[in-house]
C-alpha cells in the first residue's frame, strides 16, 4: 500500500508544468492567425479526445446523456407561437 502522507515525486513537476501551459495559453491564441473563437474550438478539440482517452484509462465510465426534443404542450406556448407567426407576417 502507498504511503499517502508523501505525494509521488513527479506531482510538483506535473503541477509546474501544467501551471506554464495555462499561463502560456492566452499569450499563444494572441499569437495565432486565426480569431479566438476558432483558436478555443480547436483547443477544445485537441484536448477532449486526450481527454477521453485519459478517462477511459482511469477507468471511469463516461455519463449518458438523455436528449429530449419534446413540444410545448401548453397554451400559453402555442399562443406564443401564433403570436410570432402572425407578427412574422406583419412585418413582410
Amino acid at each position: 500500500m502507498p504511503d499517502r502522507t508523501k505525494p509521488p515525486r513527479l506531482a510538483f513537476a506535473a503541477l509546474l508544468v501544467g501551471n506554464l501551459a495555462l499561463a502560456f495559453g492566452p499569450w499563444l491564441v494572441r499569437l495565432a492567425d486565426v480569431g479566438p473563437v476558432a483558436s478555443g474550438f480547436w483547443r477544445l478539440a485537441i484536448a477532449v479526445p486526450l481527454l477521453l482517452l485519459l478517462s477511459r484509462v482511469a477507468g471511469q465510465s463516461l455519463p449518458r446523456l438523455k436528449l429530449r426534443f419534446s413540444q410545448p404542450r401548453s397554451r400559453a406556448a402555442g399562443s406564443s407561437r401564433r403570436t410570432w407567426a402572425h407578427g412574422m407576417s406583419a412585418s413582410t
